[in-house]
């Protein structure tokens, strides 16, 4: 069960982040209200084209969530295969894998967290590694580190990049 959950947030890039919220948001059981709303307040909704809806769809699918009776109401919660995703992809976890895959970038990985906890451009970020020999043989371009930042959870776009809480600690 945990395989097709991961495979199923794997499977849609752009909804990685989204969908790792969502399980772990339904930790605890929550009302379609509350998911609808909680989903829509995460800043890689303001350009989806899926719906909440289609989203808990996903994860219901694969089992990852689930519909329970809390009461007379139902309720949206986590599966315990969920949980297990949720542990074992946890931005921290992608962050620091990141990061200790090509040590030999791992300073400018965290410089450009610690450098986005203020939102910056990609313009700002790539000034501010301007110059910076590890990058020039072979030639790797800054997005080459939003991109990375961004897909393993350190980095959200908002208008701005901006690091994220477990960006934060991972830069800390």
């Amino acid at each position: 069960m945990e395989k097709k959950i991961l495979e199923r947030v794997s499977a849609e890039p752009a909804y990685r982040l989204v969908l790792y919220k969502i399980l772990k948001f339904c930790a605890t059981p929550r009302s379609a209200a509350e998911v609808e709303d909680e989903i829509r307040s995460f800043p890689e909704m303001k350009t989806a084209i899926h719906s909440p809806n289609v989203l808990l769809r996903w994860l219901e699918k694969v089992g990852g969530v689930e519909r329970v009776a809390v009461g007379e109401e139902e309720r949206w919660q986590t599966t315990e295969a969920g949980k297990k995703v949720v542990e074992t992809q946890a931005p921290r976890m992608r962050l620091r894998e990141l990061i200790s895959q090509e040590p030999v970038y791992s300073d400018v990985y965290t410089q450009v967290l610690r450098f986005c906890e203020i939102p910056k451009t990609r313009t700002e970020i790539e000034e501010l590694l301007q110059g910076n020999p590890v990058l020039e043989n072979p030639k790797v371009y800054p997005t080459f580190f939003i991109q990375g930042l961004e897909a393993a959870g350190g980095l959200e776009w908002n208008g701005k990049w901006r690091t994220t809480e477990a960006g934060k600690g991972v830069a800390g």
